[in-house]
């Protein structure tokens, strides 16, 4: 498509914004393409199939019609119907390989489909030039788009439909288990927007089965932890607010916690934190002596070099054990400029960067390792349970620990 836009007078500076369209009609498309495809049945055309055939229509013409283009216009137009048109087949064939195959094999299966997708668009992308070496010209007339480009898009589009003809016509599409519980669900869900819902406190997972407190059950396909910090203080004026993004030091912080602009506000915990609770309760401890006026705030310009100085320690770190270090010093400092009652800040540092170790080797097991207090020094039992099949965190579970 670079090819076309080209000879068709786009700027080369303007085309990365042509080829926008991919990633926003997959955005747009393959969510909706997704949600119908899943609710669809037709005991002659299957549930996935219709949207194969569809989707190879529309994208066989726009490949076909693409490189005759007579203005720019109609070649953007033609990419963002083909973009749409590819998304409405691939999505669904997605969905076939984990309809066809069992579990076990499913990463299997998307690992192949994604390197024949891949062999696939190298090939498609040497055309031209493949065309060009069987003789086909390369060039051509001002606006016109060579033959060699012509000729890889016809062949393109031919081997896209009847691949995709091939697959309709030697498939079996199985139907659901329970087709009237799929008819009920399907018409109790009619519309896009009624097969949305939002459903509070949830209680265990059984099977595929999420339970809520309400008694509600409803099944997923997978469960998405959402975790992302957000700095949003829509109570406070402009001038109060703490603007930064996820980091160890936000900049205007006295000690990370006495607002620079005007030292009556405090912020706690507005730290990415590697330490949590023993970090928050130092920064209470330095906030309450503060008010109290036993600690006293510097000068403005002490105030600078003191915020510019933890600023630029962290702006150099490089990984996550220098990321520990430099957040312990921290609440070391807290921790050294009020009464908080001793904690062993070394202890605290190993463990952190002993547990970051474990995270890097496994991600699934990392959470199932225990380690000593930082305040008594006893070692916490192991859990009885591994964290990736835990489904049950209430209090009377997690301390059920066998004798």
């Amino acid at each position: 498509m670079s090819r076309i836009f080209q000879t068709l007078g786009a700027e080369k500076d303007a085309i990365p914004f042509l080829w926008i369209a991919a990633p926003l009609t997959g955005l747009l498309v393959q969510p909706i393409v997704g949600y119908l495809s899943d609710r669809t049945w037709h005991p002659r055309f299957g549930r996935r199939k219709p949207f194969f055939f569809f989707g190879a229509v529309l994208s066989t013409i726009a490949l076909f019609f693409a490189p005759y283009s007579a203005a720019l216009w109609m070649a953007a137009g033609a990419l963002w119907i083909l973009d749409a048109s590819i998304n409405i087949s691939m999505e669904p064939f997605r969905a076939l390989v984990a309809d066809k195959l069992p579990e076990s094999q499913r990463s299997y299966g998307f690992v192949v489909q994604t390197l024949i997708i891949g062999i696939g668009t190298w090939v498609a992308s040497n055309l031209p030039w493949l065309m060009t070496e069987l003789g086909a010209a390369n060039t051509a007339a001002p606006g016109v788009v060579p033959d060699s480009v012509k000729y890889a898009f016809g062949i393109g589009a031919f081997v896209l439909f009847t691949s995709i003809l091939y697959t309709i016509l030697n498939t079996e599409e199985y139907p659901p288990e329970d087709l009237d519980a799929f008819e009920r669900e399907k018409e109790s869900k009619k519309g896009f927007f009624k097969g949305m819902k939002e459903v509070f406190h949830l209680d265990k997972l059984e099977g595929d089965k999420a339970i809520f407190k309400d008694g509600h059950v409803q099944e997923a396909d997978a469960v998405i932890l959402c975790t992302g910090y957000l700095h949003h203080f829509p109570f406070l004026t402009e001038d109060l607010k703490l603007k930064t993004g996820n980091r160890l030091y936000p900049p205007k912080l006295y000690k990370g916690v006495v607002w620079q602009d005007n030292h009556k506000l405090m912020y706690l915990g507005m730290q990415d934190q590697f330490h949590t609770f023993n970090m928050f309760d130092c920064q209470a401890w330095f906030a309450r002596d503060v008010i109290m006026g036993k600690i006293k705030i510097p000068n403005d310009s002490d105030i600078d070099k003191d915020i510019d100085k933890w600023v630029s320690m962290e702006e150099k770190l490089e990984n996550p054990d220098q990321m520990i270090d430099f957040q312990t010093e921290y609440t070391k400092e807290l921790h050294d400029l009020s009464d908080y009652p001793k904690i062993d800040f070394e202890l605290i540092r190993r463990t952190f960067k002993e547990w970051e170790h474990h995270k890097v080797e496994n991600i699934m097991t990392y959470r199932n390792k225990s380690f000593a207090s930082p305040v008594t020094g006893s070692v916490g039992p192991k859990h009885h349970t591994d964290w990736e099949i835990a489904m049950d965190d209430s209090l009377k579970t997690f301390l059920d620990q066998p004798k």
